[in-house]
Order: structure tokens, then C-alpha cells, then sequence
């Protein structure tokens, strides 16, 4: 090493030990420092602070390679130098570690049980089964395979209980002890599965969170059962929907199997202590013949067997196998059956003629009898549009004035033109065209539709939250559409706040939280609005709420109301309920957190600003939307209102009501409610009525509902 001084650096070159002819010189420089540290070899402090210092500065360089660089020898430096940490290093650093230590196994059947969940796959099976979960006995390597809708924690656990049935009524001498999952809060880790698994006498071994490795063999289980019933799916040719049932057969075909863990045995062999039989084992997804009972053939010389997919077997059973019945398109189980294991019935070769005649149909039903389906309807310009109109029944199967129904384009009306029907041949061509010009007549008007929703919307960014709302562009707006929203809630008398102490033991307190949305109006301005909406989903079934369903009106009601109001003439008004989730009360006791931004929304009200909020939570008074039975609980409401007005519910649409009366029809939809009538009066005099009892927004003439504007022409309505 040659060192050379030039304006107070040192650059040495250094010869490494390449050969002759392929060294280039390497030059390094460093600061003084070096030079005194060389000078003074016993100052080991100085030599750790320039290597701290040098691992700084060339990005936090691990030691070893930090003193290669620097060609600082190791004898410069104190004994724990390396021992030094650098807080910056673990942060940036550091790593998962796999601390892989030889596992005790279990001695016994059952004392220990590996679980885990897969899911949710697509599509759902036949059953409409959507996750499957796994039990693996540690001892023996045997799986055991249950399939679910939903991983909700009252599923599970009741798929649980039916399988410890199932293990205690075959083994009843068998104790359980410990069970070991994930750490899946909502599926395992439950106040429901602690509560079996205690009174079980079991105890309960979650991983730690984010910990896959530390359930392995549940892990590795389902890679391998899932990897078997993915080939024999591929190898059958069958639809994905049974993918459970391939499923089912790998598990049973891996208790069957050897394994390396187990020395060669199989799962079976651990279990029984008997080596498994494997003769009843058949191809999955080959041909099998059924045969019919006597009670269930059609004649004396009528066919003797069905023929099926052989889709898994029954339990430990040798002598019974699960069938596809193609004709019946069931689920069956029989003994007496013949395979064909050369032939495989992919269900994509077996409906090949079913679905010749089901496309055949469809066609076929394309061609009516109806004159007005034989009209090729011309390009339309301009606007596009769609129109509703009555229809008006004739016993006579020629045109009369009775029979022309009223046709409206965006620009003007015509009469329809009833023509003499078209030969068939010509009469499937016809219905052709009618088809792409109508697909293609709703493909542009789509389009145009979501163009206007984003030029109207593209230069304004919705808040996804209370924080991004107050530091938006337009923070004035939601601020506006949050006090809004904030004194109809005070204004209602939604809640009352109340001390913490007093909630129940058994009772949460549910979070809120701001939600943001642009509404565009039919003139297409823009309106801001704000809704605080409950975390529903933190609800309990049973102690939160009990029923949710709420019914909407039916499209067919929508446009029965349109064509009696276009072909009587009516009126047809529209009406919204401002926050109508809050007008009906709340049966359930119900706690909620204080909403975000309380401190200077309160200011809207008087003496609102001066509570004391520490401590503090919100008994609700009034439903919420987000709330579970928010919708149940204000079509109830409503309901009852509009029966105490003397209108009657529709049998056939419980959101139709109607006055026999005054023939006034009112549709409702959540909180949009339409109106129609023979006059003004009538409809206006209902109007009053709904404003005392609720807050109503008066729109006047309909223009727009359920997201289909509406536009009032002389003798028609028109859709856009």
C-alpha cells in the first residue's frame, strides 16, 4: 500500500489479489483521522467512533465490509465493537426469523387438533359453499374436511361442535386437549369458541398475529389437499362448482395415503391400526351406471341404469360412492353401480345437446306473434331516450284507433304503424337487427351517461374521511354538508348523551364515522352532502338487533305508475324525506361514540358547545344509518303512517299504496316517494300530510328517480 498526501487527504492505492494482468488500482481516500488513528494504535475509542461514523456515511454498511473498505485491521478495535447496535440498522433491517426447533409429537390420537380456513372461492358450490375448513389430528395426519357459507364465528363454531360429535361417537374412549389455529379474531379467536373449547376441557394455542409458520401443518395441509382436488377437478373436466366435493374425496384419499411423517404410514393405519382398503376406489369423475330401483322404471322394457359422475365416497364406507345424477342434476349416493373408468363425463361435453336445445328455445321465443315486434325500429338522432307507454289490450287483431300506442323519441312523437306479420324467414333476421340496435342504443347511452357523471364530478375529490374533509380544497362545502347533517341529527333528538359507567357490561358502544359523497343534480350542479353513518357491523345478532329485512318497490310497480300517469294524463310528483333512517325510533338499547368534530359541530346548537364530553357516549335515541334495522325500522314507520291516511298496501308490491277513494298512488323507494293522481289537489293535500309528520324535501314535478330521469311530454313520459 503506497500513501500519498495532497491538501491535507491521504489516497492510497491498494493491490488486491487478482492476477497481474487483470489488476487495476483502487483508490480509496480518507480524512486525517486515519492518519491519527494509525499514529496512536492503542486508541481503540476513536477507531469504533470513525468506523460508527463510516457506516453512516456509505448508507449504514454491515461491519465486516465497512472495515474492508476502510483497510482498517480488526486489531485497531476494541473487542466489542461490533457489538455496538445502531438503532437505525434493526429498524431498516431486520427480518422475520424461522427458529426451526424439533416438535415433540403427540402420542395419542386426538390430543392435539390443527385447524385453519380457506376461503372465500369462486365460484360457490352446488350447495352454494363458498369456505372449507380443515381438522388435522397431530398424531395420526388425518384430515377432516367441513364446508361453510360464511366464516362468521356462530358457523364455525357449530361446524366445530358437529365435528367433536362426529370423533366422540367414533372413538368414544378419546379425550381432546389442546386445539391450535391461527390467530383469526373473528373466525377462532371468539367469546363462542372459547366458551366450547372451556367447557370442553380443551385448551385453546392461537399463533401469535402475522404468524402463519407457527400453524404449519394446517397450513401445509390445506396446499396439499387443495393441490389434489385441483388435479382430479383438471383431470374430470368438471365445472369448478364441485370443487367441494373434490375436496372431499382428497381428504378421504389422504387418510388412505402414505406419508413421510408418519414413516411411510398412512393416516388410516395411525387411526385403526389396520392398513386402509382400496379396492372400492374408483376415478374421479368417470362414468357410472346407476341402477334404477324397479319402483322407479318406467316399463318392463324400459332402461335398468342412469348413467352418472362418480363424484366421492361415504364417510369409511367401501361399498357406497357419491353419484351426479346428470338428468336430475342432484346430489345421490348407491351401492350398485358399474364404472367406466376409461371415460371421463366432463359436464362441458355433457350439456353440449341440452344447450343446443336451450339456445333453440330462446330463439324460437324471440319471434311473437305481437305486430309491433315485426316494426324494425329506425337509428334514432340526437338524444337518446326510452320511453314507457300503456298497454292497451284489443280483442281485435287488426289496428284500431284503441290499439296505436304512443311512441316518443327525444325530439318528437310518432304513431306506431301496425304492418302485416313478416314471412319466418325473414322474421328472425328482423328481430336481429332489432336487438343490436337496441344493445347498441344502450351501450352509447351508458356511455354518455358515465361522461357526464365524470365531467361533472372529475375536477372534485371525495373525502374518505373526517381528517381529508377538513384538509380539502373545498373544505367550506364539507363543513357546510357536516353542520347540516349535524342539526337535523340535533334537531331529531337522535341521541342523548350519557356517562360511560352507566352502559351495560353486556353492551359495545359502536363506533361512527363521516361519510362524503357528490350528488349531481338533474341540471347537473353539483351538491355536497355529508352523513354520519353508524359502524353497523360491529353489531351482535340477537342482543344488537334482531330483524333487518326491508322491502323496495319493484321496477314493474315503477312503470305501472309512469303508464297509468301517461295514459290518464295525471300529475306525477316527487318527494324526498330528508334523514328518513332517523325519524323512527330505536327498540334496542344502543350506545354510540361521540361523532368526530362534536367540539365545533356542537357550536350549531345552543349549550351544545358547553358538554362536558369526556367520558361521555351517545344513547341513540332515533335509528342511524349504518345501523343493521335502520331500514326495517323506518319502512315500519312509514308503513303505519300511510295505513292511518286511509291508503291501502298492494298485495303484489308491499311499497305500492293506493286510496280507493281518490285513486292516489303512491310508490316508495327507501326515502324517494312518488305520486300520482287525478289532480293536483289531491296529491298536494297528501304532500301536507307527510310534511307534519315528517321532513320533507317538496321536488316538485318528477325528473328524476331511482337513477332514471324523467321527462313529461303531452301525450307520453320519457326515460333518459
Amino acid at each position: 500500500m503506497h500513501l500519498r498526501e495532497r491538501h491535507g487527504l491521504y489516497s492510497f492505492h491498494l493491490v488486491s489479489s487478482i492476477p497481474a494482468e487483470r489488476q487495476r488500482p483502487i483508490c480509496y481516500q480518507a480524512s486525517t483521522a486515519i492518519k491519527a488513528i494509525r499514529a496512536d494504535s492503542a486508541s481503540s475509542l476513536k477507531a469504533n467512533e470513525l468506523l460508527r461514523l463510516w457506516h453512516i456515511r456509505l448508507g449504514h454498511l454491515n461491519h465486516a465490509d465497512t472495515l474492508a473498505l476502510l483497510q482498517l485491521p480488526g486489531s485497531l478495535l476494541g473487542k466489542d465493537s461490533n457489538s455496538e447496535l445502531c438503532k437505525v440498522c434493526v429498524e431498516s433491517k431486520q427480518r422475520r426469523r424461522f427458529i426451526r426447533k424439533p416438535v415433540p409429537r403427540t402420542t395419542r390420537p386426538f390430543e392435539l387438533i390443527h385447524s385453519d380456513l380457506c376461503g372465500p372461492i369462486t365460484p360457490p358450490s352446488h350447495s352454494g359453499k363458498r369456505y372449507f375448513i380443515l381438522y388435522i389430528d397431530d398424531y395420526s395426519r388425518t384430515a377432516f374436511a367441513y364446508f361453510l357459507h360464511t366464516k362468521t364465528a356462530n358457523e364455525i363454531v357449530s361446524v366445530f361442535q358437529e365435528f367433536l360429535s362426529r370423533i366422540e361417537a367414533m372413538l368414544p374412549d378419546v379425550k381432546f386437549s389442546r386445539f391450535r389455529c391461527d390467530n383469526a379474531r373473528g373466525e377462532y379467536d371468539n367469546s363462542l369458541m372459547r366458551g366450547i373449547l372451556r367447557v370442553s376441557g380443551i385448551s385453546f394455542e392461537p399463533s401469535p398475529p402475522y404468524s402463519q409458520h407457527k400453524n404449519g401443518v394446517s397450513e401445509h395441509m390445506i396446499r396439499t389437499i387443495a393441490t389434489k382436488a385441483r388435479s382430479m377437478l383438471l383431470d374430470s373436466q368438471l365445472e369448478l362448482e364441485f370443487w367441494a366435493e373434490a375436496v372431499s374425496t382428497a381428504a378421504y384419499l389422504h387418510t388412505r395415503s402414505p406419508s413421510r411423517t408418519l414413516d411411510g404410514k398412512t393416516p388410516y393405519e395411525m387411526l385403526w391400526q389396520k392398513k386402509p382398503s382400496l379396492d372400492h376406489l374408483r376415478r374421479f369423475g368417470c362414468a357410472a351406471y346407476r341402477l334404477i330401483p324397479k319402483d322407479q322404471r318406467s316399463g318392463k322394457f324400459a332402461s335398468r341404469s342412469r348413467e352418472c359422475i362418480m363424484i366421492g365416497y361415504v364417510h369409511s364406507s367401501t361399498t357406497i360412492w357419491k353419484l351426479w345424477d346428470r338428468s336430475r342434476k342432484s346430489l345421490v349416493q348407491a351401492s350398485d353401480v358399474t364404472f367406466d373408468e376409461s371415460t371421463v363425463l366432463g359436464i362441458t361435453q355433457a350439456i353440449e345437446a341440452s344447450a343446443a336445445r336451450k339456445y333453440a328455445e330462446i330463439f324460437s321465443s324471440c319471434v311473437s306473434d305481437d305486430p309491433i315486434s315485426d316494426v324494425s325500429l329506425e337509428d334514432i338522432n340526437g338524444d337518446i331516450s326510452y320511453e314507457l307507454v300503456p298497454v292497451l289490450t284489443s280483442s281485435s287483431s287488426t289496428s284500431s284507433s284503441a290499439g296505436v300506442l304512443p311512441v316518443a323519441t327525444g325530439h318528437e312523437s310518432r304513431a306506431t304503424i301496425s304492418t302485416p306479420p313478416l314471412p319466418a324467414s325473414e322474421v328472425s333476421a328482423a328481430v336481429r337487427r332489432q336487438s343490436l340496435r337496441r344493445s347498441l342504443r344502450n351501450r352509447i347511452a351508458n356511455l354518455i351517461l358515465q361522461a357526464t357523471m365524470a365531467e361533472a364530478t372529475r375536477v372534485v375529490h371525495r373525502p374518505v374521511n373526517y381528517e381529508d374533509a377538513l384538509a380539502h380544497s373545498e373544505s367550506q362545502y364539507w363543513r357546510s354538508a357536516m353542520r347540516a347533517e349535524f342539526t337535523s341529527l340535533l334537531e331529531n333528538q337522535t341521541w342523548e348523551y350519557v356517562d360511560c359507567a352507566t352502559v351495560p357490561s353486556h353492551k359495545s358502544v359502536l363506533g361512527c364515522q363521516w361519510v362524503y359523497k357528490i350528488k349531481v343534480n338533474p341540471d347537473r350542479s353539483m351538491r355536497y352532502k355529508a352523513r354520519l353513518v353508524i359502524k353497523g357491523y360491529q353489531q351482535v345478532a340477537g342482543i344488537d338487533f334482531d330483524d333487518t329485512f326491508a322491502p323496495v318497490a319493484k321496477l314493474v310497480s315503477f312503470r305501472l305508475l309512469i303508464a297509468i300517469a301517461a295514459y290518464y294524463g295525471w300529475p306525477l310528483e316527487q318527494m324526498d324525506v330528508i334523514t328518513a333512517f332517523l325519524n323512527p325510533p330505536v327498540t334496542e338499547e344502543l350506545y354510540m361514540e361521540p361523532p368526530e368534530g362534536v367540539e365545533w359541530l356542537g357550536s350549531v346548537s345552543a349549550g351544545s358547545s358547553d358538554l362536558a364530553l369526556t367520558g361521555k357516549v351517545c344513547r341513540l335515541r332515533k335509528a342511524l344509518y349504518g345501523l343493521k334495522q335502520a331500514p326495517r325500522l323506518w319502512y315500519h314507520d312509514i308503513h303505519s303512517f300511510l295505513l292511518s291516511e286511509d291508503m291501502i298496501q298492494s298485495d303484489s308490491d308491499t311499497n305500492l299504496y293506493y286510496s280507493p277513494n281518490s285513486k292516489l298512488l303512491i310508490l316508495l323507494y327507501v326515502d324517494d316517494i312518488l305520486l300520482t293522481g287525478p289532480s293536483l289537489p289531491i296529491i298536494d293535500r297528501m304532500k301536507n300530510h307527510l310534511r307534519n309528520r315528517y321532513r320533507m324535501s317538496d321536488l316538485g314535478a318528477a325528473k328524476k328517480y331511482i337513477g332514471i330521469e324523467i321527462e313529461r311530454q303531452k301525450h307520453c313520459v320519457v326515460f333518459h
